[in-house]
């Protein structure tokens, strides 16, 4: 049985032309339009009453009793958690994208970092470039006008 979206187990209890008559885990309310499924036979029916477990609903289009209760599922029929097993696949590709989805945000981050981090040391190097090209300026002349200064020795 499905009501909205999850799917449910039920009992049929009874059918007839008109409605049907079913036991279910949830909790359903009058108004509420469910759909139950046996083999290849769909009931859509809108509940009429509920009391406890069971309920009553009203089939939007007149059932055919006979095919419904000459139905017997094959051996080869898909279990009921075979729809469970549909959405653990989707699941499991959400997970898969959501897992990309964050490598490629971390790389994304770490190449910004990375950018970031040549730029700082572009505009140090920019910063630093004229002075200290004085600095080596001020020790070239210093070093031609006493070449033993260069290598640590004391002056004469």
């Amino acid at each position: 049985m499905r009501v909205g979206a999850p799917w449910t187990d039920v009992v049929i209890l009874n059918v007839s032309e008109r409605g049907f008559r079913f036991r279910s885990p949830m909790v359903l309310q009058r108004g509420h339009f469910v759909e139950i499924r046996r083999g290849p036979h769909v009931l859509v029916g809108q509940i009429r009453w509920a009391t406890g477990e069971c309920c009553g609903a009203h089939a939007d289009t007149v059932l055919n009793v006979n095919t419904l209760k000459s139905f017997t599922p094959s051996k080869r029929a898909y279990p009921s958690n075979e729809r469970r097993a549909r959405r653990r696949r989707v699941e499991e590709t959400e997970d898969v994208v959501r897992w990309l989805s964050r490598l490629i945000e971390f790389s994304s981050l770490g190449i910004v970092g990375l950018i970031a981090a040549v730029m700082a040391a572009q505009i140090v190097d920019s910063a630093l470039a004229a002075p200290m090209k004085q600095v080596r300026a001020h020790l070239l002349i210093g070093a031609n006008d006493n070449p033993a200064a260069l290598d640590g020795s004391p002056e004469k």
